[in-house]
């Protein structure tokens, strides 16, 4: 493969879609739309860079409703558990698992040097995801996200208000309802994700940690545990997907 070459990865989730352009291994661009805007994506990619291919991974829209967009002539993947791996998926219903879940471990064992990675992916849904020292992925969970859990509050209580998250995790008590309900589902977030962490090394020795997706950034800096913070993981994932089935 040129070193030159270009390659676009699309990630949709449940609300966004991200775009990113890959060259030697960088993310050089990256668009992030909502699902709705998805029939701007085709400018987008006429306006960019010329792509030597792309691949495709989907939680929400349909991949074929996506790859209209894409120009005719340019190598075309859909992500999918059928495609060579670069770990072994131990998962026991494949065809179940998420594409977001297995693009990040893709992007996990790309990185993989001496320890078990854990990937906290924190959209939509919270997940965490272990692929030990060996690459062998052996699962995880899926948890309700951020959003979800104020929209759970706001939607099935008569009394209680549907609130936003604040501009920064309440991390301590609450002192009237609306403070109780930030505490009660920031705070919550960070234990979950902190307990896990503590779990996962004591099934697996050392650990390392990734936190990704956009609630993932914004909790990340209040985590005890976590190595590093990277939003674009899926992304990354996708990429060396691409890469290993080309």
């Amino acid at each position: 493969m040129d070193k030159e070459s270009v390659y676009l990865a699309i990630d949709a989730g449940n609300s966004r879609l991200k775009a990113g352009w890959f060259a030697s291994q960088k993310l050089i661009k990256k668009v992030e739309i909502s699902m709705d805007e998805t029939n701007t994506l085709d400018t987008m990619i006429v306006s960019g860079p010329a792509l030597s291919a792309c691949i495709i991974g989907s939680v929400s829209a349909s991949v074929e409703e996506i790859a209209t967009r894409i120009p005719k002539g340019i190598p075309l993947i859909y992500a999918s558990h059928e495609l060579r791996l670069n770990f072994n998926n131990k998962y026991l219903s494949p065809a179940t698992l998420g594409i977001d879940r297995l693009a990040v471990m893709c992007a996990a064992s790309a990185m993989q040097e001496e320890s078990a990675i854990l990937v906290i992916d924190a959209g939509t849904c919270i997940t965490y995801d272990i692929l030990t020292k060996e690459k062998n992925y052996e699962g995880g969970a899926i948890s309700p996200g951020l959003q979800m859990r104020y929209r759970a509050l706001g939607t099935f209580t008569g009394k209680l208000p549907l609130l936003s998250a604040p501009e920064k995790p309440m991390l301590g008590f609450g002192k009237n309802t609306a403070e109780s309900i930030h505490a009660g589902i920031c705070k919550s977030i960070i234990l979950e994700m902190e307990g896990w962490i503590v779990y996962m090394q004591k099934e697996f020795g050392s650990v390392k940690v990734v936190v990704t997706g956009g609630d993932g950034i914004y909790f990340a800096p209040h985590l005890k545990y976590a190595n590093f913070a990277e939003p674009d993981f899926v992304l990354k994932g996708l990429h060396e997907l691409l890469l290993y089935n080309l």
